[in-house]
């Protein structure tokens, strides 16, 4: 654009700036500058840059970096915060801790269910992004007391490690000269059949006993 010295004349070809994660501010007479002159139709009256002679000026775009929300999911947990605000292209580390009753936190993943792991998080997302808490039920030892049966085998289990809301994986059917194996129960004389299929909801250490 031809500008007249001296004279205050509306700018109508600067256009404005784009650059994704950034919010144009306006055009400076340097690169990294503050702003001094706005968009299109802004009104200016000798532009100069202190140079001598100055004919041609070269108008450079100013932005400012936007924030985007980093939500922390804690999928069935407790977080705070829940989300923080990051700068566009600026990583974030100071991930927080969640907590679950019955539950180990297992660290911070891309996706609910599956995903990747991570550490810190890079936001180059204009929709923000969000990561999810995973967890495993909390360990818990069996014991598995076998009645009195002194005919188990000494390779027979005698503890087993389970996961609340897990399965009790590993128990195994043992034998006895003369009886039947009816199966591990809560108590010694009578109590719940538990089965390898069934579901951990006892939140500590217990015992099985062997019928």
């Amino acid at each position: 654009q031809v500008l007249t010295y001296d004279k205050a004349e509306n700018l109508t070809t600067l256009g404005t700036g784009v650059k994704i994660g950034y919010t144009f501010l306006g055009w400076a007479f340097a690169a990294n500058k503050t702003k001094v002159v706005d968009g299109d139709g802004a009104e200016v009256k000798n532009l100069v840059t202190g140079k001598t002679n100055d004919k041609e000026i070269t108008l450079y775009a100013v932005f400012e970096v936007n924030k985007y929300t980093l939500t922390f999911d804690a999928n069935g947990g407790n977080v705070t915060p829940t989300s923080v605000e990051v700068a566009y292209g600026a990583t974030y580390t100071s991930l927080p801790t969640p907590s679950r009753a019955n539950y180990t936190f297992q660290g911070w993943f891309t996706d609910a269910e599956d995903g990747t792991k991570v550490t810190s998080v890079v936001m180059d997302d204009v929709n923000g992004k969000t990561i999810y808490a995973h967890w495993r039920g909390n360990e818990y030892t069996v014991t598995l007391d076998h009645n009195d049966n002194k005919d188990a085998s000494l390779t027979t289990k005698t503890t087993i490690t389970v996961y609340y809301q897990e399965t009790y994986a590993g128990l195994e059917t043992i034998t006895r000269e003369g009886y039947k194996f009816l199966g591990w129960f809560t108590d010694k004389t009578g109590g719940l059949e538990v089965k390898s299929t069934d579901t951990v909801t006892t939140t500590g250490n217990h015992t099985l006993y062997a019928h």
